[in-house]
């Protein structure tokens, strides 16, 4: 949205002036009502106040105290700043827990405000740090972990009241189902994967080796880590307008609103959350045939991906609440670890791997350089990362690179 229009400086001046201004969740741009799900909407009441102050060479020091949509919290309060300190290019209070300006019905009860401010704003630095540390913790693992099967009401608002292309889920899911079948019975991916089963129908050559096969996996299980890495950023701040991408960022961006969610919900309905995606991938690989090779790297991502389920939910979980072999798993740095993502909410924006954080020493310095929140690039980035190993596998594109090449030979 194009908020100079409205009067108010433009949205890259509005990080330095706000606190927290690319993080609230509930809606991408807090100056306007509607943001989340409109390209275009009219100024909110916070929106307005920061225009009169920001237009008389005010600071976010006056807007802070301000209540622009009188629900009873200040401005700073739901931005982050409870004690109206915050100056640009520092740290506010708390990047967690923020809501809406704009919105009277998203505001904090006196219980729920003491959990994200100071006990009082004259206490040190130190003792700050202190109660921030506490309620940061207790935002974290709030929840209780649902291991049963959800009943057939709690399943059909989770499936369909909370997910905007929940009509799409089942044919999806059947597509991939397809593809994986085909692989597995008519082009030797079960070989691949186990060392015995039906053999390719197509002449691709012998069946991969131990060591070729194993190879691959691993590669599939760094790699994976990136997508992870890059599909979250993006879809933490795509707007939700955008078609097919915005609705599935409505899951990731609520995350971050209510962590709890995601330990709340039955594994059943979390693994549900990657269908779209993947049966869309699986529709791209029927028509862009992967060789032998690549056929097993993609099975093994979609692996990781169901896998990623419970890392994440399990990061959610206390530690000491985790089973001892998960513990070790965790420990050795083989899946993601309850510090790690922790941190990530703690900061948003980084250590954001979520298979084992393999790829936070590349992408943490990438989001240091461009921010999260430039979804432009990224989400080009998580293309990007999915399109590269479908076109460099393709039999066609392989089958066309050595006809080029056999035609050089032949010329000279």
């Amino acid at each position: 949205m194009n908020v100079v229009r409205h009067g108010l400086p433009n949205y890259w001046q509005l990080l330095s002036l706000i606190p927290n201004f690319p993080y609230v969740f509930r809606g991408r741009i807090p100056v306007v009502r509607h943001s989340t799900h409109m390209p275009e909407s009219e100024l909110g009441e916070f929106g307005e106040d920061a225009k009169s102050v920001f237009q008389a060479n005010g600071s976010w020091a006056e807007l802070c105290k301000m209540d622009s949509d009188h629900d009873g919290n200040t401005n700073g309060e739901e931005m982050g700043d409870p004690c109206c300190t915050w100056v640009p290019n520092a740290e506010p209070y708390r990047r967690w827990d923020i809501t809406h300006p704009c919105r009277p019905v998203e505001n904090f009860t006196l219980s729920q405000l003491q959990n994200a401010s100071p006990s009082s704003c004259n206490d040190s630095s130190q003792e700050q740090h202190d109660v921030h540390d506490r309620q940061f913790h207790k935002f974290y693992y709030r929840g209780t972990p649902d291991f049963g099967f959800p009943t057939t009401e709690n399943f059909i608002m989770s499936w369909i009241g909370k997910d905007d292309l929940w009509f799409l889920k089942l044919p999806f899911f059947g597509v991939s189902v397809c593809l994986l079948g085909e692989w597995l019975y008519k082009q030797g991916l079960c070989r691949d994967l186990l060392g015995v089963g039906p053999a390719a129908l197509s002449k691709e050559g012998p069946d991969l080796s131990l060591r070729k096969r194993v190879l691959i996996l691993m590669i599939a299980y760094y790699y994976h880590d990136f997508i992870s890495a890059f599909t979250h950023i993006a879809l933490d701040f795509i707007p939700r307008y955008l078609p097919f991408f915005g609705p599935i960022a409505k899951g990731f961006q609520f995350h971050h609103v209510e962590p709890r969610d995601w330990v709340e919900q039955p594994v059943i309905i979390l693994i549900s959350h990657a269908f779209n995606m993947l049966g869309l991938l699986s529709m791209i690989l029927f028509v862009i045939a992967p060789c032998r090779s690549m056929r097993l790297f993609w099975s093994g991502l979609y692996g990781f991906t169901m896998l990623v389920v419970f890392t994440h939910r399990w990061a959610h979980l206390r530690y000491e609440e985790l089973p001892s072999w998960w513990r070790t798993l965790q420990n050795k740095g083989i899946i993601m670890s309850n510090y790690r993502h922790k941190h990530q909410h703690h900061q948003i924006n980084q250590q954001i791997g979520q298979l084992s954080g393999k790829s936070d020493f590349i992408v943490d310095p990438l989001c240091r350089l461009i921010l999260p929140h430039r979804f432009e690039f990224w989400t080009s980035v998580m293309l990007f990362t999915y399109l590269a190993p479908i076109l460099l596998g393709s039999k066609v594109l392989q089958w066309r690179l050595q006809r080029k090449l056999a035609k050089v030979k032949i010329d000279v």
